[in-house]
């Protein structure tokens, strides 16, 4: 690790206790990590990034993952316009961004008493049954990015990829 490197962890505030008492209780250090407590659907994920030490000037690498689900469509849009539009030319958003199926099953199978532990629903998600690169290049082009390397989990099953890895660009 460079030592001029930052981290930075966005999550919900009682997430955040949570994964940091599971890193102390497993003796991980973790003072390198700016923990940077945010609601996606209400605040701002730059201003409060750049709070927290971020330098918008630097070509970044956002890893998002395990979050677009929880999202609303607009809300997963309006981070991706903010992270865009502040942020070095260059710098990549990695997310992940699952199927409509894969929610569908969340929503009724094992992931339902998860989110009834969490009080969070599963939101945002995309139709990737037939043409399934077509609309992920759709989606993510609507956002003025570009898709980069991209992982399908599950492409060969009949019914489409469950859940996307996609690296977007900042043009």
């Amino acid at each position: 690790m460079q030592k001029n490197m930052k981290f930075f962890e966005l999550d919900q505030a009682n997430v955040q206790q949570q994964k940091r008492a599971a890193l102390e209780s497993a003796g991980i250090p973790c003072e390198h990590v700016s923990f940077v407590s945010i609601d996606f659907s209400s605040e701002k994920i730059i201003d409060k990034l750049v709070e927290a030490g971020f330098d918008p000037d630097k070509e970044t690498l956002f890893l998002w993952e395990g979050v677009t689900f929880y999202l609303s469509e607009a809300d997963v849009r309006r981070s991706m316009q903010a992270i865009r539009a502040n942020v070095a030319k260059g710098s990549v958003l990695l997310a992940d961004i699952y199927a409509d199926r894969f929610l569908l099953m969340v929503r009724k199978g094992a992931g339902k008493k998860t989110m009834d532990y969490t009080n969070e629903g599963v939101d945002f998600s995309l139709d990737f049954t037939t043409e399934y690169e077509e609309t992920l290049s759709n989606f993510v082009g609507s956002e003025s990015m570009t898709v980069g390397e991209t992982f399908y989990m599950g492409q060969n099953s009949e019914k489409g990829p469950f859940m996307a890895v996609v690296e977007m660009t900042c043009e």
